[in-house]
C-alpha cells in the first residue's frame, strides 16, 4: 500500500514539474503597424541586418520582422545625410511558456542603431504578456502575439526619434 502512495506521489510531483516546463514557440502573424513616421534613414544609405539569436528557434520570427522593416523603407527620409546606417536586430527571445495556469510570454530583441565609426542607439526592449490558461495553446498563441506587438510598437517608436 505504501508502494502506490508512493507512485500516486512521485506521478502527480513530475506532472506538476512538465506542466511548468511548458515551452511553445509561435510565429508571430505580420500586423499591420503605424510605419508612416519612421523618417530618420535614408533608404540609399541603411542597411538592416536581423540576428535570431535563440539557438531552439522553429518559428520564422526574424522574417516577419524583416518583410516589416523592409515594407517600412519606402518613406525613410534622408536626415543622416551620406552617413551609412546600420540597423541590427538581435531576437534575443520570443516564446511563450506555461506555469501555474497561466501562458506567459516574453519577447526581447536588441536594436543597434550605428554608422561607421559610432554606435548611435543600442536599446533592449523587453515586452512580457501573460493570461489565465483559457484556451490551451490558443491562449499560448495569443500572449505570444501580443508579446511580439508590443516588442514591435517601442521598436517603431525609437526608430522615430
Amino acid at each position: 500500500m505504501k508502494l502506490v502512495y508512493k507512485i500516486i506521489i512521485l506521478f502527480i510531483f513530475s506532472c506538476t514539474f512538465y506542466s511548468c516546463s511548458t515551452v511553445k514557440y509561435f510565429t508571430p502573424v505580420n500586423q499591420e503597424y503605424n510605419t508612416e513616421n519612421i523618417a530618420n534613414f535614408y533608404i540609399s544609405s541603411t542597411n538592416l541586418i536581423v540576428n535570431d539569436l535563440r539557438g531552439d528557434n522553429t518559428d520564422q520570427t526574424k522574417d516577419v520582422i524583416e518583410r516589416l522593416m523592409l515594407s517600412s523603407y519606402n518613406i525613410f527620409n534622408n536626415n543622416y545625410k551620406e552617413d551609412n546606417i546600420i540597423i541590427t536586430i538581435d531576437i534575443i527571445e520570443h516564446r511563450a511558456f506555461f506555469t501555474f495556469m497561466t501562458w506567459n510570454a516574453e519577447t526581447i530583441l536588441n536594436l543597434n542603431i550605428s554608422n561607421e565609426n559610432n554606435v548611435l542607439k543600442n536599446i533592449i526592449i523587453n515586452s512580457k504578456q501573460s493570461r489565465f490558461n483559457i484556451r490551451g495553446y490558443a491562449t499560448a498563441e495569443e500572449v505570444s502575439q501580443r508579446a511580439f506587438d508590443n516588442a514591435i510598437k517601442d521598436l517603431l517608436d525609437i526608430l522615430t526619434y
